[in-house]
């Protein structure tokens, strides 16, 4: 359905043009028809001229409303669905979300075993929290994602990134030209462009790789990030929001080293 309203509304100006064509030709045969009307000498061609000018009234009213019902598709109903569909794609995801976890095996310290030779016990370093790589927090939801136009997969809304990360999902639109990546923090009111203005992406993409995001380009803290898709107009005709949380990259974690073995005695 949101394609045929698309379809109509891209075509919409052709439609005009054509009915408007159609508009002028019946307006000369009802023209044509009374004047021929006015010097009609006999009956059939009185009949004749009156059944022309009847078919070039009903075409015009015909077209008329042609023309009125293709603005209403394109300007009134196309927003509405445009609106149901967003709304619908809007609702809490909290059922899609997943969150991955490494999980700590044993003890927070682990000693492997004394050798028979009277070595010293090397303690295991401390391993790191767990990572956030996957960890999803709660976050607003999504906005204006429509599977089969402007999707995001991955990342998931709410997710925490702490190094590159790739974008999977779905930007394709009939009249496809471009998608882009944009970002703003939470105390930001408009969007930027991550990469400037050559990080345009012209290939559609469904269910596939998009690109990546870097996060060492910006400061930790929470952020909307969103795919935009364009129209061959330069229209922005879809568009998918999430909320992301960039985050330090995690330390590594260092093994200790051996405590020297005692000389042996004499």
């Amino acid at each position: 359905m949101s394609s045929l309203l698309l379809f109509i509304q891209n075509i919409s100006l052709g439609l005009y043009f054509l009915a408007g064509l159609g508009i002028l030709w019946g307006m000369w045969s009802l023209f044509s028809a009374r004047s021929e009307l006015a010097i009609a000498q006999f009956r059939l061609e009185r009949e004749a001229a009156q059944e022309q000018g009847g078919r070039a009234i009903t075409l015009v009213i015909v077209l008329v409303e042609a023309i009125l019902l293709i603005w209403l598709v394109s300007n009134v109903t196309y927003e509405a669905w445009e609106e149901f569909t967003n709304a619908s794609a809007s609702t809490p995801d909290s059922a899609e979300r997943f969150a991955t976890t490494v999980p700590l095996a044993g003890d927070s310290a682990l000693q492997v075993p004394t050798s028979s030779a009277g070595g010293i016990a090397i303690p295991k370093t401390q391993p790191p929290s767990p990572t956030p790589a996957g960890t999803v927090r709660p976050a607003e939801d999504r906005v204006g994602c429509i599977a089969d136009q402007a999707n995001i997969n991955i990342p998931d809304n709410g997710q925490v990134i702490y190094q590159v990360e790739a974008v999977l999902g779905t930007a394709s639109i009939q009249n496809f030209s471009y998608y882009r990546f944009e970002i703003r923090s939470t105390e930001e009111d408009s969007f930027r462009v991550i990469g400037g203005a050559d990080s345009d992406y012209f290939a559609p993409v469904v269910d596939g790789p998009l690109g990546q995001i870097a996060p060492q380009n910006f400061l930790p803290g929470e952020y909307r990030f969103r795919l935009v898709v364009f129209d061959t107009s330069n229209t922005v005709r879809a568009a998918c929001e999430i909320t992301i949380f960039i985050s330090e990259p995690l330390p590594t974690a260092t093994p200790s080293l051996a405590a020297p073995l005692p000389a042996p005695t004499q």
